[in-house]
């Protein structure tokens, strides 16, 4: 089977239509292919794996043959060996993009702890699948990818700073909402003297979870996403 036949066999249904038969997709491929392997030869990875990873992660306007001889074949060669779950992609990762990030965040007076789960935010945004209908979306290889993590970081910690905002407002009301005394004994406990410890157990609660799962819990009660989204994100059954 050639690249493009699987390609357009596993591109989205809106893509593949227009790949049939399409002349130059075949050398588009091996040609996105043969420059990362060129930029990482430490990474061994065949052609067939990244045309599956291409066809599944791009969203169809970057599917078009002359579209795909605008991407970064050396950075979606690497991501994707990042998503197989390749050690060499996983140390190139943290050897030579991460520092730029924590660099940028240290600049803007983010702390160690918080720079530490954006850093591990950023590696699952990576492999997010391109859908038009998820409001974030993974790097598509349609710019630097240094520049895009240094981009989504800082706007990921801009965002966890107004969500903190937003919380202590919140806080503030549900107070005065608990003060009601038709409330329960449930809600009067934790709007008093078990308030702080509360909000101690809750926290340290969170921070035990891993970043896939703080994510898993972000994408359902923050953002709304049903468990067939989340599972169309990670790829999986629901």
């Amino acid at each position: 089977m050639t690249l493009a036949r699987l390609f357009q066999e596993h591109a989205a249904p809106a893509a593949s239509l227009a790949l049939v038969a399409h002349p130059i997709l075949d050398a588009e491929l091996r040609r996105l292919h043969t420059e990362g392997q060129a930029a990482w030869p430490q990474i061994e990875l065949t052609a067939e794996q990244l045309t599956l990873f291409l066809a599944r992660q791009l969203p169809p306007e970057a599917t078009e043959p002359e579209a795909l001889a605008d991407l970064r074949g050396s950075e979606l060669y690497l991501i994707c060996a990042f998503n197989l779950g390749q050690p060499a992609a996983q140390m190139i990762l943290q050897r030579d993009y991460m520092p730029a990030v924590r660099r940028v965040l240290m600049e803007r007076g983010i702390s160690e702890s918080l720079i530490a789960d954006i850093q591990q935010d950023l590696c699952g945004r990576l492999i997010e699948k391109q859908d038009p209908a998820i409001v974030r979306q993974g790097y598509s290889g349609r710019g630097a990818l240094a520049a895009w993590l240094r981009t989504v970081a800082v706007r990921e910690a801009e965002l966890r700073r107004k969500r903190g905002q937003r919380e202590l407002g919140l806080d503030f009301e549900a107070e005065s909402m608990l003060r009601d005394p038709h409330k329960s004994p449930e809600s009067a406990l934790v709007a008093g003297s078990l308030k702080q410890a509360f909000h101690a157990a809750f926290r340290e609660a969170v921070a035990a979870l891993s970043s896939r799962e703080r994510n898993l819990l972000r994408y359902h009660f923050l953002l709304r996403h049903s468990i067939d989204q989340i599972g169309d994100i990670y790829r999986v059954h629901r």
